[in-house]
Parts: C-alpha cells; sequence; structure tokens
C-alpha cells in the first residue's frame, strides 16, 4: 500500500498543526535529555578526557575527576620531590602542608603521563629511603619511617609517612635526599636521590623524642598534633628503632611498650587534666590513646614508657625526681 500523500492533495490544517507541535516537543526533549546527559557526564568528570592511548594504563574519566579533586581539597604538591621523569611516567610527590618539618610528615605518592598528567593506575612503591648528608657527607644517617605505602581511598595515591630528626642547615652543608623506586606493568624504575628541604618546627612544638633501652635508640614519634583541639583528642604515635646502620631507613620497633601519658601546662603551674589514657600498641603497628587538653597554651606531654612486663625503661611523671624530662610539647 502507497502511504504518501500525493502532491496535489490539500492537507488537513489541524493534522499538521498536530504533527508540527509534536516535531517540536519531539526536538525539545531530546535537546533536554542531551544538555541533561551532557550535564551529568560533567559533574562527574569535570570534562576529563582519557585518550585512547592512555585509557589501558589510567584510570577512568570519573576516578581522575575523584583523584585530583582529593589532592586539590588535601593536599600540597613538594616540587623539589616531583621532578623526576622516566620516559612517558613522571612522579608526584605530595604532604598535607606547603613545607615538610622536624617530626611526622604525611607523604603521598602518584605517577602521571608525562603528556597529559592522568593518574596510571597499576602503580606501585617501595625501597623508601630519605638520607641526611651532614656537613658535606662527612657523616649521613636516614630517620624512622613508615612500613609500607598504603593506597588512599582506592585512588591512585599511595600514603606512607616519615619523622625526620633534624633541620635542613644550609650553613653547614647538612641537607636531606629522598630515593625510592615505583614499578609499572613489571617494569621497576629507580627514582635517585632528590633534594628537599626540612624546616624546624615553631617554639612550643616538639613532635619527635628518643629514648635509650637494652643499648638501642628508640624514637617516639607524635602522630598530626596539629589536629588536637581543646579537649579530647585520640592521640597517636609511632615507636620507631634506630637501624644498626644509621644510614638505612629506621623501621617500627617489633617490640611491645605501653606508654602513659601525663600532660601539664609548664605556664600553669604544671596542672594537668583529667581523663587521660596511655598508648597501646595496635595491630597496624601504631600506639593509640586518649588525649585530654583542657585550655588551650602550651603543654608538655611527659611520657613514661613499659616494657611487655610493665618495667619501666624511660621517662615519667614526676619532673622534679628527673624522670619527667621526656615530653613532647604541644601548643594548642
Amino acid at each position: 500500500m502507497n502511504t504518501s500523500f500525493p502532491l496535489n492533495k490539500k492537507r488537513t490544517p489541524g493534522r499538521s498543526r498536530v504533527a508540527c507541535t509534536f516535531s517540536v516537543l519531539l526536538l525539545m526533549f531530546a535537546v533536554s535529555f542531551t544538555l541533561s546527559s551532557c550535564g551529568s557526564d560533567s559533574d562527574e568528570t569535570d570534562g576529563i578526557v582519557i585518550p585512547p592511548e592512555d585509557a589501558a594504563e589510567c584510570v577512568t574519566a570519573a576516578q581522575e575527576a575523584q583523584t585530583r579533586k582529593f589532592i586539590e581539597k588535601n593536599l600540597v604538591e613538594i616540587a623539589t620531590l616531583s621532578t623526576f621523569v622516566s620516559d612517558n611516567y613522571q612522579v608526584k610527590v605530595y604532604s598535607t602542608k606547603p613545607t615538610l618539618h622536624v617530626g611526622y610528615n604525611d607523604l603521598y605518592f602518584t605517577v602521571v603521563k608525562k603528556a597529559t598528567g592522568n593518574h596510571v593506575k597499576t602503580a606501585s612503591f617501595g625501597n623508601f629511603h630519605p638520607l641526611m648528608s651532614m656537613n658535606g657527607g662527612a657523616k649521613k644517617h636516614s630517620t624512622p619511617i613508615g612500613k609500607s605505602f598504603d593506597q588512599v581511598e582506592q585512588m591512585p595515591i599511595y600514603h606512607t609517612w616519615a619523622s625526620f630528626l633534624m633541620p635542613t642547615d644550609v650553613a653547614s652543608n647538612s641537607v636531606w635526599f629522598m630515593s625510592f623506586n615505583y614499578s609499572i606493568k613489571g617494569h621497576t624504575v629507580e627514582v635517585p636521590d632528590l633534594p628537599f628541604t626540612v624546616e624546624a618546627l615553631p617554639q612550643g612544638q616538639a613532635w619527635l623524642k628518643n629514648f635509650k633501652y637494652n643499648d638501642t635508640v628508640y624514637f617516639l614519634t607524635l602522630v598530626n598534633p596539629g589536629k588536637f583541639i581543646t579537649g579530647n583528642n585520640v592521640i597517636e604515635a609511632y615507636v620507631s628503632k634506630k637501624a644498626a646502620d644509621m644510614t638505612q631507613p629506621f623501621p617500627l620497633a617489633d617490640e611491645t611498650f605501653s606508654i602513659d601519658i601525663y600532660p601539664t601546662m609548664p605556664d600553669m603551674g604544671n596542672h594537668s587534666s583529667p581523663n587521660n589514657v596511655g598508648l597501646t600498641k595496635q595491630p597496624s603497628g601504631i600506639y593509640q590513646g586518649q588525649l585530654n587538653l583542657s585550655m588551650t597554651g602550651l603543654w608538655y606531654i611527659r611520657l613514661q614508657v613499659k616494657d611487655s612486663s610493665g618495667t619501666v625503661i624511660a621517662g615519667g611523671e614526676n619532673y622534679a625526681e628527673g624522670m619527667g624530662m621526656l615530653y613532647w610539647e604541644v601548643t594548642l
């Protein structure tokens, strides 16, 4: 059956208007759907496009957008550590502050494609090795570090930490270097010594202390005290053991200690605060307790370290007896 209209056949005006109206509505729906779809995609990916040559080894556009947002919101790039380029890749290193400092520092590592800046999804890191060269290399030592690189929230970002013993001193030619490696698709690249700067903490902040036990030096690293608030806080720390070869990174101590805490305010008659709970070792290796800082100001968090049998091996509560000389300093 021929359903086409003869050219000379007169069309019904009403039917023509209905068809026209339907066509307009259909067009408006199509435009609306297209704009809605584009808007949704833009919200998810921020317009990021992963080219075909990157698709096999880089994260998706949505994951790339999530990663970039996380970095922009939480991290600051350490430029001197993000200079290494190998083949088609660049390593980027971040922290939570613009500069690294004595004591605990969070460090975040990623690998991106040099041409596009898109993040590689299969990278892994190892052999993390900070090293300080003192007096032009006359003496060298490393520092306490984290035991692994841990992936952050299923993003292509890998976290570890370092607790630097002392600041850079350009006048005496005492400087820090960092080396590590990264692996992609079974291929490992050694990143050579990269120079970086460690700054001293301001007066009233001392987050790294040490004690000696059985002829071995141990380091007590207080984790992120800059996040403490007035009132109750979760307090966390790591206990590291000086390496036999001090040029090698200092690992977490295998021994299990307990650490009693006695916060006092030296500028307020050494008054303390109630409801503190000493630090005990967790399965992850971190030590955790509860700290109550009842007001703003300078606090000495006095430490008393006990071995696994409960014997006091370092520090103490009573400053007058000389045992309380082991303490972190925190200023709110």
